[in-house]
């Protein structure tokens, strides 16, 4: 026996390394497919367009800033988030900062949008490997193709969201890996980062422990002490946030606080499990050329795809059927059935923990900035997706129809990334709108001085669903065009006036009144203004012109802002008027009246 045994260990010592090495190579032949099918679906359905996209909303905010700033100032404003403890995330700007400083020193705008893809691959990377840890091959790819073209929420190519919020989603996706590879430890220190980011994927983390397989079932004691632990950490938070005074938690009232959570998680799950079918729709009735070609090779590739998957639980339709036509016990589940089934049950938990914490935006949006409330839905849905589809193909298969599954599930997942070149094409147009609005301000008001504020009359504006166009972010951005005088106290602003605003903005004499029921703004950028330093821009499809008398007001006559006699000041380009303004457009504007298609 014993001169035995070294054959035997030298035989392992040769087999052993060779089956190793085996079994890595056909894991790598399997994900790195899957990874750069996943890299490529979502290049195509977020960003195909996205070197025609610009910046929106709060990108005027951060993101502009950061790019044009130096390190110094870089710096200032990173220690500023976290002294004022911004919303109570401050790790979200944070970020939003840093990789838009970086951008900027890359190039500028098509780099902020790669880095923005980056961001959102490393999260459908690690979601397919969270995905793969827990299904079979063709379910997990299912589900990550759910992650990437999720139809909820709309808001992913956003930059102040690609750049900061979906950070949220890596920090709970790493926190996830590491819970269930028993370093319970290191996943409380990855969530609180989720935490810091955008809170409302930290509840999710409640449901992890439940993803471990029936043999490791976890039991109530550990359940309760991942609960808690959680909890203490949330508190710890919304204790900071409440010091500081953070609005959205202050505001908060009674029973407001308790409602509008279960509310939310009554409302969005059925929302967003709502828009798979719903977008599908959507595209069918705003199919075009462009669109109809990415439906149709998605399509094809999805059925081609689903319909070679293998490894599928095979359901004898027929005889659970005719058990339940005679009232006699359905046939047994197979164990592989009961898995899927009970990670169906963890995905809608996970999927209803989304939205506890939602409390600022309406749980029904499926347009828009507000769809972001269900930024955190996407990992709950996206493992109900795989679970269902994945049954479904199991189903079709023991009747010999799994072609017709194949076909219904790819056609809905090419619906579902023609759905992406709609949310592009409003980026695309918003960005459009925004360049020719400015190149008009430009041309018709070159006579800005300190405290110039100019009105724009909102009827000539044209807006779009998935992303506003010269919106509530006007008056940061003309400071950003130009480089005023260190001196001037008062920069000139551009205001959106609110539908109806004649009948609150006099003030006395002749001092008009920009507040929330006359202008379209951030509240810090409230106040009054003598008639004298306004400009009133007025116009229709698009097209603006100055009015050049006095504005008349309820029957009051207020004088405006005269053009200059003399050569007005000349003013530096800004940061933005590269992307904004150029001499071309400006002159086209001047000659053309047209409209939209100015440029």
């Amino acid at each position: 026996m014993s001169e035995a045994r070294p054959p035997l260990e030298d035989a392992h010592a040769v087999q052993g390394p060779e089956a190793t090495t085996a079994r890595r190579s056909a894991r790598w032949r399997e994900l790195v497919p899957a990874i750069i099918l996943l890299g490529g679906v979502l290049w195509v359905a977020r960003f195909w367009h996205s070197a025609d996209f610009g910046f929106y909303e709060d990108d005027y905010t951060l993101v502009t800033r950061a790019m044009a700033s130096d390190l110094p100032q870089l710096l200032e404003d990173v220690a500023a988030q976290w002294i004022v403890f911004l919303q109570g995330r401050p790790l979200q700007p944070t970020m939003v900062l840093l990789l838009s400083f970086v951008a900027g020193r890359l190039g500028g705008l098509p780099e902020a949008y790669w880095l923005g893809y980056g961001i959102l691959f490393v999260n459908a990377t690690l979601g397919y490997l969270l995905f793969r840890r827990l299904l079979p091959p063709g379910a997990a790819l299912l589900g990550s193709l759910a992650f990437v073209l999720f139809p909820a929420d709309t808001t992913q190519i956003f930059l102040s969201n690609s750049l900061g919020q979906h950070l949220s989603i890596t920090w709970f996706l790493l926190a996830t890996h590491a819970y269930l590879s028993g370093k319970e430890t290191l996943s409380y220190g990855l969530i609180f980062g989720s935490l810091l980011s955008y809170e409302t994927i930290f509840p999710v983390f409640l449901a992890v422990p439940l993803l471990r397989g029936p043999s490791a079932a976890t039991p109530w004691r550990r359940l309760t002490r991942h609960a808690l632990i959680l909890a203490v950490i949330f508190v710890i938070v919304l204790a900071v946030r409440v010091g500081v005074g953070e609005g959205r938690v202050a505001g908060l009232g009674f029973p407001g606080i308790l409602t509008t959570p279960l509310v939310h998680m009554a409302e969005g799950p059925i929302v967003a499990l709502g828009t798979f079918f719903y977008r599908p729709v959507q595209v069918a009735l705003a199919m075009d050329t462009e669109i109809g070609i990415a439906l149709a090779v998605a399509s094809v590739c999805f059925v081609l795809i689903l319909a070679r998957a293998h490894g599928e639980p095979r359901i004898d339709a027929g005889e659970a059927l005719r058990s339940l036509l005679r009232r006699q016990q359905a046939p047994a589940l197979s164990d592989e059935i009961r898995k899927l089934l009970r990670l169906g049950l963890v995905g809608l938990l996970m999927l209803v923990l989304a939205y506890p914490l939602t409390f600022t935006v309406r749980a029904y949006a499926i347009s828009g900035r507000d769809t972001r409330v269900h930024f955190a839905a996407v990992v709950g849905a996206s493992i109900l997706w795989a679970v269902f589809s994945w049954l479904l193909l199991g189903v079709a298969e023991s009747i010999r129809k799994r072609w017709l599954a194949a076909s219904f599930l790819g056609l809905i997942l090419g619906g579902l990334l023609g759905f992406g070149f709609l949310i592009q094409r409003d980026y695309v147009r918003s960005w459009e709108l925004q360049r020719s609005f400015w190149a008009q301000v430009v041309r018709l008001c070159p006579d800005l001085e300190e405290g110039t504020v100019i009105l724009v009359e909102p009827d000539a504006f044209e807006d779009t669903r998935q992303i506003a166009a010269n919106h509530w972010n006007l008056p940061r951005v003309l400071n950003q065009i130009y480089t005023f005088p260190a001196e001037w106290d008062e920069p000139p602003r551009v205001y959106r006036l609110e539908p109806g605003w004649q009948q609150s903005i006099l003030g006395e004499g002749d001092v008009l009144t920009l507040d929330a029921s006359t202008v379209l703004a951030p509240p810090s950028l409230y106040g009054e203004v003598e008639s004298t330093r306004v400009i009133y821009l007025t116009g229709a499809d698009g097209v603006w012109e100055r009015a050049s008398g006095p504005l008349f007001i309820e029957g009051q006559q207020l004088p405006l802002k005269p053009s200059l006699a003399g050569t007005p000041v000349e003013l530096q380009p800004g940061p933005l008027y590269p992307y904004l303004i150029d001499e071309v457009e400006s002159v086209t504007w001047a000659l053309y009246s047209g409209g939209r298609d100015g440029r």
